[in-house]
């Protein structure tokens, strides 16, 4: 949901850039700042996704270690 809500509001951003862009003396400007507003959306998105896969690992790592040590208490 929060990954949504960040798409629209890139998208918002960068359509008032660009729409703004088209009648400015200084443009460019205005497509270095939709650059960098898409630029940030994925730099966030990949964070994102890296730290959830990391808890991920994570998890799978203390469950793992956690069957190692039931086994190991009810060996006879």
């Amino acid at each position: 949901m929060k990954t949504f809500i960040h798409l629209i509001f890139t998208f918002f951003i960068s359509t008032m850039a660009l729409m703004a862009a088209l009648g400015n003396s200084y443009g460019w400007i205005l497509y270095l700042i939709t650059l960098a507003v898409w630029a940030r959306f994925f730099w966030t998105l990949n964070r994102r996704l890296r730290k959830r896969d990391e808890k991920r690992a994570r998890e799978q790592l203390f469950e793992n270690y956690m069957r190692s040590q039931i086994r190991k208490n009810h060996q006879y």
